[in-house]
């Protein structure tokens, strides 16, 4: 479903707040040379207040909702509440079938094998399962587009503020506020996903030199790997959510940070970058929030360059891992060199993050994240606790968020006309590509 702007004319901007042709708020920017204080402290506080039980849909979900909508106003950034509606049984019953189908392939491979039924075909079944079971988002998909849905959720959105000049570039901060348990943990259950693709990428590898060289390899191991990966499956469809998880690494910590800098960001100068807060909804079903704010609001980021940045689960690690469009990830790592906070790149099946429809879509997006692998037996299980959540890794993702937001508004920041390259240190004029 596509949602009407929040404003009929685009050229000012969402959510414009004025009063009688004069803003509420002053210019909502940064100035190149500003440098805020991030408090992790601050934002640990923050963290431990938002973390209790919040799924899709759930009193907690809604009292979540409220509490941002309420720091964000005390930070002088009022929020605009979006709503869009969530397939949360199109999803559950959509990624049923996906798994069910990638059994049931798995299943028709090994007789195809077992049989001598078009050997040369017997490939194909096991490399179908073990993409099926990476995307099992084209089935709920496909589900969530035809069933009416009945729950709602929402984003809070706290838009730039309109006024007179407007800064050659925009960021926008983005972090989760639902939470779920689900009955594996995530490491369990990213672990069964790359059990099951593994073994459907090795059983189409074996199905290949069977078809090539008849009994070199033999049913039995055919045999036991085909039930490795059933066993996976089997673990896959018994996965279900629920509302246990407190969420306080998965995503607390992220939205703490979000909160934080929107308080300390400050609305300095004319010559600097927009800056917009994202409290999304529904994360954890399918990146619902995230998908519907792109439908919405994809012209407003194309209209000037923009930088999405996601802040999940940032709470823990010695490092923040970087996930996203390269392009991102490679300038995140460049500033992170330059201010010393240690990086690594991050990519792992079965894990989704709110800035990947953006990056589909072309769009300059990345994700800041902790060590989610380290605490992968703690996050969507109740063991998602505050005491999981640390103070300097916190600091880490805050600082690197705001030196992100310097430097690419100084990549866009127009150089004085007939100032030298000298002066503008070493940039041509005009904003830098």
């Amino acid at each position: 479903m596509r949602f009407p702007s929040p404003i009929s004319d685009r050229s000012r901007g969402p959510a414009s707040l004025r009063i009688a042709g004069r803003s509420l708020l002053e210019p909502n920017q940064i100035h190149m040379t500003t440098a805020p204080e991030f408090d992790p402290d601050r934002a640990l506080r923050l963290s431990r207040r938002l973390a209790f039980p919040r799924a899709v849909g759930s009193p907690g979900e809604r009292l979540a909702a409220r509490l941002v909508e309420r720091a964000l106003a005390r930070a002088g950034r009022p929020a605009v509440r979006e709503r869009f509606p969530v397939g949360v049984e199109a999803r559950r019953y959509g990624s049923l079938l996906a798994v069910l189908g990638a059994a049931a392939l798995v299943v028709v491979g090994l007789v195809m094998v077992m049989a001598r039924i078009r050997p040369g075909l017997a490939p194909a079944p096991f490399l179908a399962a073990s993409w099926l079971v990476n995307a099992p988002w084209m089935v709920t998909r496909s589900l969530a587009n035809r069933w009416r849905s009945r729950v709602w959720s929402e984003n809070l959105v706290s838009w730039p503020i309109e006024h007179e000049e407007p800064a050659p570039s925009r960021v926008v901060l983005v972090a989760h506020y639902d939470s779920k348990s689900q009955r594996l943990p995530t490491g369990v259950r990213v672990a069964m996903v790359l059990s099951a693709t593994s073994g459907g990428l090795a059983l189409a590898t074996m199905a290949a030199v069977e078809a090539i060289a008849p009994d070199l390899i033999g049913p039995s191991p055919m045999a036991a790997a085909g039930g490795m990966v059933l066993l996976a499956l089997a673990a896959l469809m018994v996965n279900a959510s629920g509302n246990r998880s407190p969420g306080a690494l998965d995503n607390a910590s992220g939205l703490a940070v979000l909160l934080e800098l929107a308080r300390v960001l400050p609305p300095l100068g004319e010559e600097g970058v927009d800056v917009a807060f994202v409290a999304s909804g529904a994360e954890e079903v399918g990146l619902d929030g995230a998908r519907a704010f792109l439908q919405r609001h994809e012209w407003w980021l194309r209209e000037r360059p923009s930088l999405l940045i996601n802040l999940d689960s940032v709470g823990a690690g010695d490092r923040v891992r970087l996930a996203g469009e390269a392009s991102a990830v490679a300038m995140a790592e460049r500033v992170a060199d330059s201010i010393a906070v240690p990086t690594e790149r991050f990519r792992i099946l079965g894990a989704g993050m709110d800035h990947e429809p953006f990056a589909a879509a072309g769009l300059p997006a990345l994700t800041l994240l902790g060590d989610v692998v380290g605490h992968s037996s703690a996050m969507h299980s109740s063991r998602d606790l505050p005491e999981l959540v640390d103070r300097e890794a916190m600091g880490r993702a805050g600082l690197l968020a705001i030196r992100l937001i310097l430097a690419w508004a100084d990549r866009y920041r127009p150089v004085a006309e007939g100032a030298s390259i000298a002066e503008s240190g070493g940039r041509s004029p005009g904003p830098s590509r």
